[in-house]
């Protein structure tokens, strides 16, 4: 076992279960088959479905790897906002752009403790698509300054990030850092 595989067993079961999923959406090859037919992603189902149970999602690929109701007790301590956010979000014009890659990453970043990236309707470069992501960390330390932290859809590593006591709180130290250039 190398070390982008090996999993601490340690952890809570829902971060042990995204490590191994995380590594099985990097690595299709790995995937299961349904009736002899290899396993394809197709994330557009969820326009139609509104929810993914089929095998060509993460959430499908999990249900379809450790049996549904596995899966989910599996996924129990995940928050539903931070479920949303790794497996579902994405608007209907962006939804073609949800690879296993990006779900990947998404889990990468949760696991790191780094907010999520969203996948936002329009244009990413263009500034009124450039929204306010918040996020509730609440992190085992007794100060609680740090629970919540705001950054934009277009964050990546080195930009600003406003932290706070409430969601409000961080945006409002997000902006001040925005404002100081």
């Amino acid at each position: 076992m190398n070390a982008e595989t090996a999993i601490d067993l340690e952890k809570p079961e829902h971060v042990k279960t995204l490590e191994k999923l995380r590594l099985l959406l990097l690595h299709p090859e790995m995937w299961p088959t349904v009736d002899d037919n290899p396993v394809e992603w197709d994330f557009s189902t969820i326009l139609t479905q509104y929810k993914c149970g089929t095998a060509a999602c993460a959430m499908g690929l999990g249900y379809l790897v450790w049996g549904e109701s596995n899966f989910k007790g599996m996924l129990r301590g995940l928050k539903g906002r931070d479920l949303y956010l790794i497996f579902y979000n994405a608007s209907d014009d962006r939804v073609t752009e949800v690879t296993p890659e990006v779900v990947a990453g998404r889990i990468e970043d949760y696991l790191a403790g780094r907010p999520i990236r969203l996948l936002v309707e329009g244009d990413r470069s263009d500034p009124k698509y450039d929204t306010i992501v918040t996020q509730y960390i609440y992190p085992p330390i007794p100060n609680r300054d740090h629970d919540w932290s705001a950054v934009r859809s277009s964050y990546e590593p080195g930009d600003n990030i406003g932290f706070g006591r409430t969601e409000q709180d961080a945006i409002d130290d997000l902006l001040q850092w925005e404002a100081m250039g």
